[in-house]
């Protein structure tokens, strides 16, 4: 089905590939945000302490720490196997594959940086028949990681899927918590 409206006819074919990887992106985070916040499919309940958060938070940490766990040690083996680029950028120019390779480990500790946050502020903020939030969108950040390493050679189209599936549920999340606590405030 061809998006066909004013803006997309301007695109060139690279953007409307990167816009229907973001558009689907974008609908599955909205549905896992949706279906975490308020089905509670893990069954947390009130009250919870302050340690039981924290381990709610280290949890959800995991599936991101092995995405950038996996990020580096891509680098790693690259820089290991490649005699021209084992001495890494600051003695030599490196080569492409060590470039694409370094772009896609900074991309993820971007993303890790984000999470780091909107998770913690998610399991302390939220109240705790919300806590399964944390797990499901730590399951996206790691099958978006995935994918936005498997498609980044492709170009922005085929890693604009993996890239929203790391983005945007931290952009929701962080929209669903201020929605929160302005109800909590004003209410």
């Amino acid at each position: 089905m061809p998006l066909s409206s004013p803006i997309t006819t301007r695109l060139s074919s690279k953007q409307r590939d990167v816009t229907k990887g973001i558009v689907l992106g974008m609908l599955v985070s909205f549905a896992v945000v949706i279906y975490g916040s308020l089905a509670n499919p893990f069954e947390y309940s009130e009250p919870q302490s302050l340690i039981e958060r924290l381990v709610i938070y280290a949890y959800g940490m995991i599936l991101p720490t092995l995405s950038l766990i996996i990020a580096v040690g891509r680098v790693a083996k690259h820089r290991f196997f490649n005699a021209a680029d084992i001495d890494g950028r600051s003695f030599y120019e490196e080569s492409e594959r060590a470039r694409r390779l370094q772009n896609v480990l900074q991309n993820t500790l971007e993303q890790f940086c984000i999470v780091m946050s909107v998770y913690f502020l998610w399991a302390f903020i939220m109240p705790a028949d919300y806590m399964s939030l944390i797990a499901l969108i730590s399951v996206l950040f790691f099958i978006g990681r995935i994918l936005f390493m498997r498609g980044y050679d492709k170009g922005a189209g085929a890693r604009s899927i993996g890239f929203s599936l790391t983005f945007y549920p931290s952009v929701l999340t962080v929209g669903a918590i201020i929605i929160y606590l302005f109800y909590r405030t004003f209410t």
